[in-house]
């Protein structure tokens, strides 16, 4: 739960930020604290070459563990996870899960090197205001 509302999230608001900053949208921090994935995925899902942001991503998945309704059965070697209001099964061995995992953390990968990126641009900007470069 953590990876996929806290890191995830948190890295998907990000992109979502960036992206309304970016075509000089304005952005309300209260309305994006709030924001759940589904909404974010709404946004995103306008943009084609966006929905990379979302692989791994499972809703369902979320839902059985975010409502302790998983398990893991030792005959199958799988992990059963059911979304009850949905009345969905969905069934992973472990490196099927660790390959979901794995996917949404590229994203936390994504988001650092945007980061670094705009610092970098960012001491481009300040060097060229203060005459520290040559053009």
């Amino acid at each position: 739960m953590l990876l996929v509302d806290g890191l995830f999230g948190k890295n998907l608001k990000f992109c979502y930020v960036y992206d309304k900053l970016a075509k000089l949208k304005a952005v309300n921090p209260q309305e994006i604290y709030r924001m759940k994935i589904s909404k974010i995925q709404e946004y995103f899902g306008i943009i084609s070459d966006a929905l990379c942001l979302f692989e791994g991503y499972d809703e369902d998945i979320r839902n059985a563990i975010a409502h302790s309704s998983f398990y893991y059965d030792s005959n199958k070697k799988k992990m059963i996870f059911e979304e009850r209001r949905k009345g969905i099964t969905k069934e992973l061995t472990f490196q099927e899960l660790r390959n979901l995992n794995t996917k949404m953390l590229n994203l936390d990968d994504l988001t650092i090197m945007i980061t670094q990126l705009s610092k970098i641009r960012d001491g481009i900007v300040y060097a060229r205001m203060n005459k520290l470069t040559k053009k």
